[in-house]
């Protein structure tokens, strides 16, 4: 009968080994890495805007292997890039390593290893025990009243496309040339119940002073 070795721990939803990444913990690994600071702010914005999913972890002798999703920023109906890394705990502090993406990057020095870190440190700070499911749209608030992301970007056709063109007007005080740039068509369309320009602040401060005195009377 042939002996088969230990097998490997499975992939889960629990982050029971997960260690208690901090936000200190990120910034030193992407400062190590070199990361400019438009990848990293790409990669709290992949975090912030949930492209970051389907996050499991493994157990590890020294702390856990994380696996996930990404969307591509660009192409979110795209196949997502796949995300690998490991967190280990060394001498009381979360080391993050052997960090890859399926991105052009492919080092894992990319925005969406960094989302990936900031999910498992929002993980940390709320102190989940299992990877929280995404909620259906039954099960929260109504969003009929908040615009689309895709509102007014919808496809045209060229003729249908109204142009407008910036003109500028000059002036001449003195020596000097002014410039003033205005934008023929748009303005607002709302009835103003205001007499335009406004009365000056010496009317304005005498009925004040009036209204006061009124009121100090009764």
């Amino acid at each position: 009968m042939i002996s088969c070795g230990p097998s490997l721990p499975q992939w889960t939803l629990s982050l029971k080994s997960l260690p208690a990444l901090k936000e200190k913990d990120i910034e030193l690994w992407a400062n190590q890495s070199r990361i400019p600071e438009a990848v990293h702010n790409k990669g709290y914005g992949n975090f912030a805007e949930s492209y970051v999913h389907d996050v499991e972890v493994r157990t590890a002798i020294d702390g856990c292997c994380v696996r996930a999703k990404c969307f591509k920023s660009m192409k979110k109906n795209d196949t997502p890039h796949s995300l690998n890394l490991k967190l280990s705990i060394i001498d009381g502090c979360v080391k993050i390593s052997e960090c890859l993406c399926s991105c052009k990057a492919g080092e894992g020095d990319c925005n969406h290893i960094l989302g990936l870190l900031y999910l498992l440190h929002h993980y940390c700070k709320c102190g989940y025990k299992t990877v929280p499911t995404l909620q259906s749209k039954t099960s929260l608030k109504q969003t009929w009243h908040i615009p689309a992301r895709t509102d007014g970007i919808t496809p045209k056709k060229v003729q249908d496309i109204n142009f407008q063109k910036i003109s500028l007007s000059k002036s001449v005080e003195g020596s000097a040339q002014a410039k003033r740039f205005r934008l023929d068509g748009v303005k607002s369309s709302f009835y103003n119940p205001v007499e335009t320009p406004l009365p000056c602040f010496q009317f304005i401060n005498l009925l004040s002073h009036n209204l006061d005195s009124v009121n100090s009377g009764a």
